[in-house]
């Protein structure tokens, strides 16, 4: 198709055009495409990409600084989430490996309302606090509390050795909570041995009982014990207190069965 062009020889810089309603072309010495003095690098292809876009600038700023690659977005392709449920992302801060721990998942929205205190109205949960020797000799602040009154129910407390206490006098802990808030030091486990690794229980066993005063009960008056959920005495700390001051090994958990109400 024979061009016309203005001001310029064929084959310089130019604007060609052809018959009303025909093509286009614009030239430049190198063959490519300017926009005041910037060089488009996109190719034809690439721009007919937009070809139909509706989005909008704001819309397509929001891809500004992404990072994935074309394969990790080509996993929303398909996607059948709304802008709204897309938009509870919004200010997520999980880690991609704690993302992925659903991947697979075959859970559904309902079994996991069952985790949502506000939806079934009591949950019941477990807490694990790691402690140590280094933490100090006498009774120590685990800095976590039990809810407010009334919002739990103490089901269990166990403590699970990790590494044993072997230089101690007295190989034994007490968990309870914070005496200085009006609590009991050793209200949930009084005395259990820490001089090997594994689970430990409370006990109501004559002679060795190390259930605390917040898990039992005297069933008749007799002195005769049995296990009882305690219920919780208000957002005081829970704590733990080693048998002797001169622990130097000890790791522990220390595991905590409850049911929070809403």
């Amino acid at each position: 198709m024979a061009f016309e062009y203005h001001d310029k020889a064929v084959g310089s810089e130019g604007v060609y055009t052809g018959s009303v309603g025909s093509e286009i072309r614009i030239c430049s010495s190198d063959g490519s495409l300017y926009h005041i003095g910037t060089k488009i690098t996109s190719t034809a292809e690439e721009m007919n990409l937009l070809d139909g876009c509706t989005a909008t600038t704001t819309e397509l700023s929001i891809l500004h600084g992404v990072t994935a690659t074309y394969q990790e977005l080509n996993k929303m392709d398909g996607c059948t989430a709304t802008t709204t449920e897309l938009n509870l992302l919004d200010g997520c801060t999980s880690t991609t490996a704690e993302l992925n721990i659903l991947d697979g998942a075959t859970v559904t929205a309902a079994e996991l309302n069952e985790l949502d205190l506000s939806a079934v109205g009591a949950v019941t949960k477990w807490k694990k606090i790691n402690v140590t020797f280094a933490a100090g000799t006498g009774e120590n602040d685990t800095g976590w509390d039990l809810p407010a009154i009334g919002s739990a129910i103490i089901l269990g407390v166990f403590v699970n050795v990790n590494t044993a206490e072997a230089t101690g006098a007295t190989k034994t802990v007490d968990i309870g909570t914070l005496s200085t808030d009006s609590g009991d030091a050793d209200g949930f486990l009084d005395g259990v041995d820490v001089s090997s690794t594994g689970l430990v229980k409370g006990t109501l066993a004559s002679g060795g009982q190390t259930l605390g005063a917040y898990l039992r009960v005297d069933e008749s008056g007799g002195g005769v014990l049995v296990p009882e959920p305690s219920v919780a005495y208000g957002s005081v700390s829970v704590t733990w207190t080693p048998g002797s001051a001169d622990f130097a090994e000890l790791d522990m958990d220390i595991l905590i069965n409850y049911v929070e109400i809403a």
